[in-house]
C-alpha cells in the first residue's frame, strides 16, 4: 500500500517551512510489539488517518496461518477493518469516503501481491522475504462538516488486548505535534 498520508505530511511540511514530525524524532513504535504508530492530517473538513501496526497487535501472531482457526482469524480481521469504526470512532458528522487495509496473508493482500508478480512462485518468494515480521496498515478518509478537527476515538485497544500504547503523529491546520494514547486514554483531542 503507498501511503498516500506520507505525501500529505511532505506537502504539509513544505507549505508551512517546518520539518515533519517524523523528521523531528524517530518513531519507536516501528515494528515494536504492543506498540503502533498514527498519523492525523486534518485540513478543511478533510480527514486522514494512518496507522502502521505488528500484526501481533491485532491477530496476536505474525506467522502464516497454520490452520484453519488461524486462517479464519485473519479473513475477519481484513472485513472488520474494512469498517473504520473497528479503529476509531469519529463525530456522527464525519463520513468516510476512502479505505485501503492491509492484513498479511488474507485474500485480499494475496490477490493484491499475485497480481503484482507474474506467478506464484514470486509471490511466495515475496511473502517469505518478509520474515516474521509482518504489519497491518491502516488508511481511512473521511469528509467532516464539523466546524473544528473531530475528536478521535482509538477503538482498538477495547477490541485487541495487543495494544499498549500508539503514538500519533498529527498536523492540523498547520500546527503539528505528537501525542501518546492508552487503554486509559484512548482519545485524542485535535485544537487548532
Amino acid at each position: 500500500m503507498k501511503s498516500k498520508l506520507g505525501f500529505c505530511v511532505l506537502i504539509y511540511g513544505l507549505l508551512y517551512g517546518q520539518p515533519s514530525v517524523s523528521q523531528e524524532r524517530p518513531n519507536p513504535a516501528a515494528h515494536t510489539h504492543g506498540l503502533a504508530s498514527v498519523t492525523v492530517v486534518y485540513d478543511a473538513g478533510q480527514l486522514l488517518i494512518e496507522m502502521d501496526t505488528p500484526a501481533a497487535n491485532l491477530l496476536g501472531f505474525e506467522h502464516k496461518p497454520q490452520n484453519a482457526q488461524q486462517r479464519q482469524q485473519v479473513e475477519q480481521l481484513n472485513k472488520n477493518l474494512q469498517n473504520p469504526v473497528t479503529a476509531f470512532g469519529l463525530n456522527p458528522d464525519c463520513v468516510i469516503y476512502s479505505v485501503d487495509v492491509a492484513v498479511p496473508f488474507s485474500d485480499a493482500e494475496y490477490a493484491h501481491e499475485t497480481h503484482e508478480h507474474d506467478d506464484h512462485h514470486e509471490h511466495q518468494h515475496a511473502a517469505d522475504a518478509h520474515g516474521d515480521h509482518q504489519d497491518v496498515q491502516l488508511h481511512y478518509e473521511w469528509r467532516c462538516d464539523s466546524d473544528g478537527p473531530p475528536r478521535i476515538t482509538v477503538n482498538l485497544f477495547q477490541q485487541f488486548t495487543g495494544f499498549e500504547e500508539i503514538e500519533v503523529q498529527w498536523i492540523v491546520a498547520g500546527k503539528q505535534g505528537i501525542s501518546t494514547l492508552s487503554k486509559n486514554q484512548p482519545v485524542l483531542e485535535l485544537a487548532p
